[in-house]
């Protein structure tokens, strides 16, 4: 810590301690005895002749001033572990940031496959949607000619191909939904081969067919009969 002198008159505030001593803003220390007397409204600095602004050098000192008196040491201190706190955050920062840019190649690696895996689902939907539209259409055209057969009549190659000659038949699904292939009157196929492939799609089919239509038929037996009964 340096002696608090006065930097006109150069007296030591211990040899004074009944004296105030100022701290101006130009930053010299003044003793109450050289403090300048105000002058048509103006007071000057006795050292450098600047305007005179200051404060008073007390335990109650402004700290922005207080800090002048302070022992730097203190200061020295408090910036090693400012500047050593702000490091270790400008590096932790960055090390995130280098550690994210490392890893951006297998992210969009990633993001790739992903993209690439949601157009095959979309197209598997698609494929989906098609197959079970195509399904209604062929078991519907089916199920209307089955109603227009005998009563006793039952389905068979030849009925389903004399039958597909009277209705232009509709395509015919494919058997899974990645099997893209599908028949129609043009295909090189013949009627035969035709009825082969989709043999096991309508054997279940065929059957709910079947009932409805035995079902259908029994109901207008019986509505006939009881037309008839007196």
């Amino acid at each position: 810590m340096f002696p608090v002198h006065c930097n006109r008159c150069f007296k030591k505030r211990e040899a004074a301690p009944g004296t105030e001593y100022l701290l101006t803003r130009c930053h010299h220390i003044i003793c109450a005895n050289c403090a300048p007397i105000s002058t048509n409204g103006e007071r000057k600095c006795p050292v450098c002749n600047r305007c005179f602004s200051s404060v008073a050098i007390t335990s109650s000192m402004p700290t922005h001033a207080a800090n002048y008196f302070t022992n730097p040491s203190i200061f020295l201190k408090m910036y090693r572990s400012i500047s050593q706190f702000q490091s270790d955050q400008r590096n932790s920062y960055y090390a995130n940031y280098y550690n994210n840019q490392a890893q951006l190649p297998k992210k969009k690696r990633k993001l790739q496959g992903y993209l690439k895996l949601e157009a095959q689902l979309r197209e598997q939907n698609d494929n989906e949607m098609r197959r079970i539209t195509e399904l209604r259409n062929y078991i519907d055209y089916y199920e209307r000619n089955d109603e227009k057969l005998p009563g006793n009549a039952s389905y068979s190659s030849s009925d389903i191909s004399s039958t597909s000659r009277m209705i232009n038949r509709p395509r015919t699904p494919s058997l899974s939904a990645t099997d893209d292939t599908t028949l129609t009157d043009d295909t090189d196929m013949n009627e035969s081969a035709h009825m082969e492939k989709f043999e096991n799609l309508l054997s279940q089919a065929t059957l709910t067919i079947s009932q409805r239509a035995k079902l259908k038929r029994s109901k207008r037996r019986d509505s006939r009969n009881s037309v008839k009964s007196p």
